[in-house]
């Protein structure tokens, strides 16, 4: 959105990569609202790749993105007046991190283990919401500023800016190089990998059931396009497949039509 605002708009609109890049973002060069650039890159699953797995009547009603979208602009409109950055930050700090505290509770505790978040302590968070948010990311020059005009904040983070950049300046003198510049590191679920037999078993039992398909939720084809390609999957097919997974048990349970076996995960 910064880029389309720092853009000269010629004869020909805009500049080709901007163009090229927003159109395999958005499908569009049209600057999106806040909400939608948010959950364009909040979702785990592009909006062009649901589309293909979810059923036309569903996805072209827009009944699978209304809610999220209701959900998220009642949210933005609370902090209508300040930047886009802080109303991210806003959104992230009030609704996506109570959902990850509560995922390392439960993962933490199965394992009898306690989780301890130092970083979310109150006053660490409500001294970092009112620090300039140019400490908070940080450009790595002037020339990574400006090549970054053209690009998607996807295409950017990490390459052109320095996250972290006050924790990485203030261990400095204590920490070595291979620790203060390498990249974020997550904690991802190994679906492909350790995970791979079990969540697939599931899948084909749950997705290719003739309960599934009357539901009208899914397009047959890349129902079973997407369960029977399982030793070509990397981690993101992986993870489009658990989301499929997630909404026929759901369906399935509301509905009362198919017996999930809950202990196919713990093989």
């Amino acid at each position: 959105m910064q880029a389309i605002a720092n853009k000269q708009i010629g004869k020909n609109g805009l500049e080709q990569e901007l163009r090229q890049n927003l159109l395999q973002k958005y499908g569009t060069t049209n600057s999106p609202s806040v909400v939608d650039h948010f959950l364009a890159q909040y979702a785990y699953t592009p909006a062009a790749v649901r589309a293909t797995l979810l059923h036309p009547d569903v996805w072209n009603e827009g009944r699978a993105e209304k809610v999220s979208k209701t959900l998220f602009n009642a949210a933005f409109t609370e902090v209508d007046g300040i930047e886009a950055q802080s109303k991210f930050l806003w959104i992230f700090t009030t609704m996506h991190l109570p959902g990850l505290l509560e995922r390392l509770d439960r993962s933490t505790m199965a394992a009898s283990v306690e989780g301890r978040v130092p970083f979310v302590d109150h006053e660490v968070v409500e001294h970092a919401l009112n620090m300039p948010f140019n400490l908070k990311l940080k450009w790595k020059s002037a020339d990574a500023r400006r090549q970054a005009q053209s690009l998607n904040s996807d295409q950017i983070s990490e390459n052109f800016d320095v996250t972290k950049y006050i924790l990485r300046a203030a261990y400095r003198d204590q920490l070595p190089k291979s620790v203060l510049e390498r990249k974020k590191v997550g904690f991802p679920v190994p679906l492909n990998g350790s995970l791979r037999d079990p969540l697939f078993k599931l899948a084909r039992e749950v997705l290719l059931d003739s309960s599934t398909l009357h539901s009208g939720l899914f397009q047959q084809a890349a129902r079973e396009k997407i369960v029977e390609t399982e030793h070509k999957t990397d981690h993101q097919s992986a993870i489009n497949v658990l989301m499929l997974l997630g909404v026929a048990i759901w369906y399935n349970n509301v509905f009362d039509t198919v017996p999930i076996d809950e202990g196919l995960f713990c093989d």
